[in-house]
């Protein structure tokens, strides 16, 4: 899922990469297969429950600015109807 990788990469940007990566392991949706903070597999089939619980999890440790950068990314995907 193209939109986890972006939200996943902006908070990289903001908290460094490597708490970027710890907090979406920790979030239970997100698998990374190297070292790249971009090649990553989602493991919660459902969409919107994946993204959810990654808000949450960097909403745990940084609070509402973390879901304010989450949702600048969202805004930039085309949404589905």
């Amino acid at each position: 899922m193209e939109l986890v990788k972006e939200i996943v990469k902006e908070q990289s940007l903001i908290i460094g990469e490597n708490l970027a990566r710890q907090m979406a392991i920790e979030s239970g949706v997100v698998k990374f297969n190297s070292s790249k903070i971009d090649d990553l597999t989602v493991t919660e089939p459902n969409r919107d429950m994946a993204i959810e619980k990654l808000i949450g999890s960097y909403k745990e440790l940084f609070g509402q600015a973390s879901v304010e950068v989450c949702m600048n990314v969202i805004k930039k995907f085309p949404q589905k109807k």
